[in-house]
């Protein structure tokens, strides 16, 4: 049996291998580890030994003379073992039953999360080279000529993707040692109308106020960290060292907190400026559009670019796309525990149905008896699921804490998550509980359809 499940299992793998490789983005096979087929046989041989070893033991426990008057009675430990094997299949599945339910409903929050600024219908053109540099305003120009575009800005950054920009800065009437660490970001004219962010004081940057190379917007979390509040803080002056020397920016503006990192992490401090000094060696071009033919719009910006910039390549993104990217990796344990909790619920099922057949044949002619005593067929179909409910109950009081211990502990990993909720444990529950009724029902049916005369024949 071992040897044929070997074989079953060989054939499972090569099938299903491709769909796990394209989930975790690797190019794993069965004959990429070394020595695989020994460590295979082997396995084979140890699982057959040990499960031929159980029976043969329990068997040759019994006496002859016992067996031979018909006395054999189950003992209780070999029906703990049943049991017990049960309730840790069960324990598993329900376990991994929550893992998804929580993980669904996390994926879902973080879809749903108001960011702060408009992520949608934004395209991103990266600014790489010295001509695209030079271009950008021909290129701004060309872009909103068309009137599916109704915004156009630059900024050396955008949500969802890393800046390790930063400076440290302390507030009017403090010294160095006061600092604050504060995200730095370079935008332009237009960069906080194009992402949808709100001003909540002050005004953002604008190409009529020639002093804004001194000056900063920033976020309400900087704005509390200096020291100021948020109608307090527009005027205020702020300082950093720079080469042994003490520079000054002025705040002209506060906007609301927004997140400009994915929801892994709190909102950070963040400074936006116009200053050259937080230039880096890209930037990127942000539009907001208006039409959702995506196809057409690409053919356009294509079109524009290389009329511009003709020796620069031609790139795009989604901003939409770049930042559910933060995700990745959650998007793929959610779909990983999915299969796996599928898997785990067939090999539970697959146990409760053995003990199911096993304990119906044990009492075959107790159901007899009962039938010609009058019991009904949903008397007995109750009576025999009535002991696997109770092995059900039993692994979701085990397999809860367990269960909220694992997600507590991977929810944490977002500084913005849901919290685990009664209803997730009881739709658990309940799952497990219709599965096992299902899997108990069709033995348990069996069992009572069957005629008492054949069950009691013997007797």
């Amino acid at each position: 049996m071992s040897g044929l499940a070997l074989a079953l299992a060989l054939i499972l793998i090569q099938l299903t291998t491709p769909v796990f490789n394209q989930l975790t983005q690797k190019n794993l096979s069965i004959l990429s580890v070394p020595n695989m087929l020994f460590w295979l046989i082997g396995l084979t041989l140890i699982t057959g030994l040990l499960s031929g070893m159980y029976p043969a033991f329990y068997l040759s426990s019994f006496k002859p003379a016992t067996v031979l008057k018909g006395k054999l009675m189950n003992t209780i430990s070999a029906i703990s073992i049943r049991r017990g094997l049960v309730i840790f299949q069960f324990t598993l599945s329900i376990v991994m039953i929550l893992g998804a339910i929580v993980i669904s409903q996390q994926m879902k929050y973080l879809g749903n999360q108001n960011l702060g600024f408009n992520k949608d219908q934004k395209i991103i053109l990266p600014i790489q080279t010295t001509e695209a540099n030079v271009n950008f305003n021909a290129l701004r120009n060309e872009l909103l000529n068309n009137n599916q575009v109704s915004h156009v800005a630059r900024g050396g950054t955008y949500p969802g993707i890393e800046s390790i920009t930063s400076m440290l800065f302390y507030a009017e009437g403090k010294q160095a040692i006061d600092n604050v660490d504060i995200q730095t970001a370079y935008t332009e004219d237009g960069y906080l109308e194009t992402l949808g962010i709100e001003i909540i004081e002050g005004r953002g940057f604008d190409v009529d106020f020639k002093n804004d190379i001194d000056e900063l917007v920033l976020n309400e979390t900087a704005v509390s960290q200096l020291g100021y509040t948020n109608d307090n803080a527009v005027g205020k002056t702020i300082h950093y060292e720079f080469q042994n020397a003490t520079h000054s920016m002025e705040i002209i503006g506060v906007v609301k907190d927004y997140h400009f990192q994915s929801l892994h992490q709190k909102i950070k401090p963040l400074a936006l400026s116009v200053a050259p000094l937080f230039t880096g060696p890209t930037s990127y071009l942000i539009a907001n559009v208006k039409s959702s033919d995506y196809f057409e719009l690409i053919t356009l910006f294509q079109n524009a670019w290389s009329k511009i910039n003709p020796a620069s390549p031609f790139e795009y993104s989604f901003l939409d796309d770049d930042f559910q990217r933060n995700y990745k990796k959650e998007e793929r344990t959610a779909k990983l525990i999915q299969y796996f909790t599928l898997i785990a619920i067939i090999v539970a099922c697959l146990g409760l149905f053995g003990l199911a057949a096993f304990t119906a044949e044990q009492r075959i002619k107790e159901i007899g008896v009962r039938k010609v005593l009058g019991a009904s067929t949903a008397q007995i179909v109750t009576l025999l699921s009535d002991d696997f409910l109770k092995l059900v109950v039993v692994a979701i009081i085990l397999s809860s804490p367990i269960a909220y211990y694992i997600m507590d502990k991977w929810l944490q990993g977002f500084a913005y998550h849901i919290s685990i909720s009664v209803w997730m444990f009881v739709a658990a529950g309940f799952t497990s509980v219709l599965i096992s009724l299902l899997t108990v029902g069709f033995q348990a049916t069996k069992a009572a359809l069957m005629n008492p005369v054949k069950s009691l024949r013997s007797e």
